[in-house]
């Protein structure tokens, strides 16, 4: 291989990469099954994934996402494992393929290069969202997200990713140490789970500030507000 010219030999570790990067992502889901990660201060597979590791928590959640929707998808992880596909590609192609059509995408993929491929999948998913709501359903489903732990005071903080109906109908009902979130905030403001913490200083001069609250105790209470 040492012989071999500098982009033949990169090829070859791209391919190990992808094998090694699929396996891991097998190894993650069957973690995140186990709940083997569960400890104190671990709030999901993903943080345990990413203290552990050194993976970002973005990229953790979505190795935990991708293992599980690969099972599923047979051929697009044969490919995967086999190296043939990058994680990239295959993180788009689990949003938009399923068992009945995951061989026309598994094709595709493999012709197109990774930026070609997001923007194709990308397009499909608003695309679908209009054109077939039953598979823009499924796909939103395949993105739900939540988690839970105890914070350091034992308080318990919920964080859930949900379809906007599902979100918004369980803002204006749910209730958290006697603070309901009800409809829009100030201005019409949308960005409620900082104007239900911070109404005035997130509002100054009438301009919406979309900011973090500052301490962790703020971030703490905003991630609660909106649970």
């Amino acid at each position: 291989m040492d012989d071999a010219p500098l982009d033949e030999q990169m090829g070859v570790v791209a391919g190990q990469l992808h094998a090694a990067t699929a396996l891991f992502v097998d190894m993650v889901a069957t973690f995140d099954d186990s709940q083997d990660w569960y400890g104190v201060g671990m709030r999901s597979c993903a943080h345990w994934v990413t203290i552990a590791t050194g993976i970002d928590l973005w990229s953790a959640r979505e190795m935990v996402r991708v293992g599980h929707a690969l099972r599923d998808l047979p051929l697009i992880h044969e490919a995967f494992a086999a190296g043939r596909l990058s994680f990239d590609k295959v993180r788009a192609l689990t949003r938009v393929a399923t068992a009945d059509d995951e061989t026309v995408w598994l094709e595709l993929a493999l012709e197109a290069s990774g930026s070609q491929l997001a923007r194709i999948c990308h397009a499909y998913r608003r695309a679908i969202a209009v054109d077939d709501p039953r598979r823009a359903a499924l796909q939103r489903a395949r993105r739900r997200l939540g988690l839970w732990w105890l914070d350091e005071d034992g308080m318990l903080a919920l964080y859930a990713t949900l379809p906007p109906e599902e979100g918004t109908a369980g803002a204006q009902r749910h209730r958290v140490g006697g603070l309901t979130i009800v409809g829009e905030g100030p201005g019409g403001c949308r960005c409620q789970r900082w104007c239900a913490i911070r109404p005035r200083s997130h509002h100054r001069g009438g301009r919406r500030q979309h900011r973090q609250p500052g301490s962790a105790t703020q971030r703490r209470a905003a991630i609660r507000a909106v649970s």
